[in-house]
């Protein structure tokens, strides 16, 4: 179809129409043609603007729901604002093109929270050819259950093998009972993952069958992994389990599933770094009747070194960094006895560090065990 308005009649014809079916002719020109009706008039133009708006590029999108629909856009340190309906909200969200740049962790951000979690929302978002690097999700997610959750995550992430989801992260969160992470763990292969998830205090205290189970436990211990998971959302995982798990991610060669070595970003700029000589990962894991600071301070495995500690403040480091780098740790040459409380420092988390070298390079583990008041532990 061609929209080039050459013939004066065609013009008054569509000077005449109504707006709603000029928009529906104008939506099936190219974007160049789209431009020339823009220049028409300024009558026009302002029609084109409301209804057509030009496809808006950014690096992280924000989208809240209460009673109205919230989009706050970022790109280049320039934010713009959406508050509307849902039927303005879906023009504008069509108009709206999400962007990563240059492997960074800090574009590619999709930022949701409560009412905007539903499946009718991530339906439209599959429908777009966003590039999502980073999930944040918060608030309730009572709107959706985890199978579509998750199910929009594996969907989002083979529609472009250069930019996958690395990054989920669920914070403050209100969840359905039956909120399960297995799936969602053991379909992630060999990509790698940063996940953490905390509840709103309310909803940690009635969960009962949510979160993982020792299944997934083997998904969970591989290179390019920082999976940070509280109980209540580990109630079910056993020590057995646990130390089988990490058994295996020692014995297996990972320079044969992983050739790359492992990836990390750099906490300041973002920007992505790799490291052949190293197969990294990280795990923390809130503590219950069966997994505690001094039975994973107990593991021994053949060739595989351990060094415990006690950590008061900050986040386990995402790349490997020497001791004197970490802040707020203790390290300890035994942790069989001890309690984060019995050092003074209640309500922190410990853990073991796990090195074993190879003709490859190191592979490290560091598993962290989160404090928790609510299980008590006898040493």
């Amino acid at each position: 179809m061609s929209c080039a308005l050459t013939n004066g009649k065609r013009e008054k014809a569509l000077r005449n129409l109504p707006n709603e079916i000029k928009v529906r002719i104008w939506g099936m020109c190219s974007h160049r043609d789209q431009l020339k009706i823009r220049r028409v008039c300024s009558t026009w133009n302002g029609i084109m603007s409301k209804y057509l708006p030009p496809t808006s590029e950014v690096t992280c999108l924000t989208i809240h729901s209460t009673q109205r629909f919230e989009m706050i856009g970022l790109k280049n340190g320039h934010m713009r604002v959406f508050k509307g309906g849902s039927d303005e909200f879906l023009r504008l969200l069509s108009m709206t093109r999400l962007r990563d740049r240059d492997l960074n962790v800090y574009t590619g951000v999709l930022r949701m929270s409560d009412n905007a979690i539903c499946d009718w929302i991530l339906n439209k978002i599959l429908e777009r050819n966003w590039r999502i690097r980073r999930l944040e999700l918060s608030g309730s997610l009572t709107s959706v259950t985890s199978q579509k959750l998750f199910s929009f995550i594996a969907q989002q992430n083979c529609k472009d093998s250069d930019c996958k989801i690395e990054f989920v992260s669920i914070c403050k969160a209100l969840i359905n009972d039956d909120f399960i992470l297995d799936d969602f763990l053991l379909n992630m292969g060999n990509d790698g993952l940063n996940f953490d998830i905390d509840l709103q205090e309310a909803c940690a205290a009635r969960i009962t069958h949510s979160g993982v189970t020792d299944n997934s436990l083997t998904a969970i211990f591989r290179p390019n992994r920082h999976i940070s998971i509280p109980c209540p959302l580990t109630n079910l995982l056993t020590i057995g389990a646990l130390e089988e798990a990490i058994r295996k991610y020692f014995e297996t060669d990972w320079w044969i599933e992983n050739p790359g070595g492992s990836r990390f970003y750099d906490d300041r700029s973002g920007e992505l770094i790799s490291d052949k000589g190293i197969q990294f990962c990280v795990v923390e894991l809130g503590e219950n009747e069966s997994v505690s600071l001094s039975s994973v301070a107990r593991m021994n495995f053949p060739g595989v070194t351990k060094t415990c500690f006690l950590q008061n403040t900050g986040r386990l480091p995402m790349i490997p960094t020497c001791r004197c780098e970490r802040q707020g740790c203790a390290f300890l040459q035994n942790a069989t006895n001890c309690s984060p409380d019995s050092l003074g420092l209640s309500g922190s988390k410990g853990g073991v560090e796990f090195i074993v070298r190879t003709d490859y390079g190191r592979v490290w583990l560091i598993l962290s065990i989160m404090h928790s008041p609510h299980h008590h532990h006898s040493h």
